[in-house]
């Protein structure tokens, strides 16, 4: 019997045996036949995803990638809504209890290769026709070395474009709707669950860390160069020195010597992915006020140490009519004896 294996190589038809159930393979027609993105015959909110790199549909090109850390940039098929159920199904996704299996192939003269499962990481609620889409490849550690794969996020289209530089790079913030102007963009914030995955632990730890130097190495050298050497030895890598739970990363000084909080939020991805806060740091910012700011670190760059970077004020944060920010767990207080 056909069996799935992270890394073996698959047709179409191969794939059909596994999950299309009792329904009709047609090489070249038909919905086994021909569609890159199908739900599964065993679990109708589990899918099949098929990407050929480099693959082209009516006017549409398409530019799908994995960066070093295993995420998977996607589209949608080009006829896709935001309200189409497909993906209101997949932006509701919970990997928990259903599965999206990738199969990737770099052209259409090659097999697929079987890269696992995938968990939703974030999608783009500006764009349509198609829908953006990142979602984390769970079993990335498994498949990472595999020579095709090495050389696919090795060269993946999201890598970081600054060379040969090293630090933080200050850029205008993205705008969904106009990537190319300076005004703000509306934001999607949300209080982090608890057990949620985007990466493992230990890569969110990673990253996170290296994002905190970058921003501690930018205060102080800003600091330097404004003339206040008196503070330079003052910043605090407060997250390693005090702690984790304080909601916030990094304390710094204004030229006025007035304490900077700062809460650093680091992705691999571009500064127009979604990151999580959680109610501690919500609550930082209301605490702290105009002392309080987040850096927003984004295509790092952990070969380099380099990413650029954008901030945001305690202000803006907390102004509700700047970002979306979505509530993702709650407190449950027991009224009642449940007979334990």
């Amino acid at each position: 019997m056909l069996k799935l294996a992270v890394g073996e190589l698959y047709k179409r038809q191969d794939v059909h045996k596994l999950f299309g159930g009792d329904s009709t393979f047609t090489p070249g027609a038909g919905y086994w036949g021909i569609s890159g993105m199908l739900r599964t015959d065993q679990d109708k909110l589990s899918w099949v995803f098929y990407v050929t790199l480099g693959h082209k549909e009516g006017k549409h090109q398409f530019d799908e990638s994995i960066s070093n850390e295993g995420v998977l940039t996607w589209q949608s098929q080009p006829s896709k809504t935001l309200d189409h159920r497909d993906i209101k199904d997949l932006i509701a996704f919970n990997h928990d209890q259903h599965t999206i299996h990738l199969f990737l192939r770099p052209n259409k003269r090659e097999d697929y290769q079987y890269l696992g499962r995938l968990s939703y990481l974030s999608h783009n609620p500006e764009l349509e026709k198609p829908v953006y889409f990142k979602w984390q490849l769970l079993d990335w550690d498994n498949i990472k070395d595999l020579s095709f794969v090495k050389t696919l996020s090795s060269n993946s289209s999201t890598q970081p474009r600054v060379k040969k530089q090293t630090g933080l790079f200050e850029k205008p913030r993205p705008n969904a709707k106009n990537r190319n102007t300076d005004t703000k963009s509306n934001h999607s914030f949300s209080v982090t669950p608890p057990g949620s995955i985007e990466l493992n632990t230990e890569r969110r730890q990673q990253i996170g860390h290296l994002g905190e130097l970058l921003v501690l190495e930018h205060e102080k050298r800003e600091l330097k160069k404004l003339g206040c050497l008196d503070l330079i030895d003052l910043v605090e890598h407060s997250a390693q020195v005090i702690g984790d739970g304080l909601g916030y990363d990094v304390k710094s000084f204004n030229t006025d010597g007035t304490v900077k909080y700062i809460e650093v939020k680091t992705t691999t991805q571009s500064a127009n992915a979604d990151f999580y806060i959680s109610a501690r740091e919500v609550a930082a910012a209301e605490r702290y006020q105009d002392s309080y700011v987040v850096y927003r670190v984004y295509d790092l760059n952990e070969n380099e140490r380099s990413a650029s970077f954008f901030t945001i004020k305690a202000s803006e944060l907390l102004d509700k009519s700047l970002h979306d920010m979505i509530p993702t767990h709650f407190r449950v207080s027991i009224k009642q004896n449940l007979g334990y």
